[in-house]
């Protein structure tokens, strides 16, 4: 019976130990399970919230490309043709005009905000835009008064080559846009 006694303490000891051991190897593989499950949680967020970034910058770029799109066309030589034919007012004009200025505000803090490599460009753009304004500005004014305006009128030709000079830049700066869109879709 002495012997009994302690192989019953052995035994007891013995599953105590093991129910030990399997709760430490259980908790650890719990720990691990966890540690992995949240660097895995933190991963998957990151590169959620990398695509959305990704997915908003190709939206402003998108955004950008269409204001630039409406200031040259606003601003070329078709349209400076159409007005001309529509006996537009000056007054017509200056709302048109303003109306440009709120889409080149828009652009200028695009540029200033999420691309600055582009403000130079944007800014640029924005005194040719004033500059075709005067000029266009004088020719509804000769018209008005009713001095002959045609392709030898010094406005009326600034205006014209000013036109030109806005659709060089604006076309440059939506390739400039077009190619860092690519670029973040790419590195995505």
């Amino acid at each position: 019976m002495e012997t009994a006694i302690p192989i019953s303490i052995v035994t007891a000891l013995s599953a105590l130990l093991g129910v030990a051991l399997t709760a430490y190897v259980q908790l650890r593989s719990q720990r691990v399970t966890q540690q992995f499950q949240l660097t895995s949680d933190a991963a998957k967020h990151h590169r959620e919230r990398e695509e959305r970034a990704r997915t908003d910058a190709v939206r402003r770029f998108s955004d950008a490309h269409m204001l630039l799109s409406k200031i040259a066309r606003e601003f070329s030589v078709d349209n400076l043709v159409i007005l001309r034919e529509s006996k537009i007012t000056e007054s017509q004009y200056d709302l048109r005009y303003l109306r440009a200025c709120g889409e080149m505000d828009e652009l200028r803090a695009f540029a200033g905000l999420h691309e600055p490599t582009l403000a130079g460009d944007i800014e640029r753009l924005d005194g040719q835009i004033s500059v075709f304004w005067g000029n266009f500005k004088n020719v509804l004014y000769l018209e008005r008064k009713g001095e002959r305006v045609d392709h030898t009128t010094s406005c009326y030709m600034n205006a014209h080559s000013i036109a030109n000079e806005i659709d060089a830049k604006a076309a440059f700066v939506k390739n400039r846009l077009a190619h860092l869109s690519s670029k973040l879709r790419n590195d995505g």
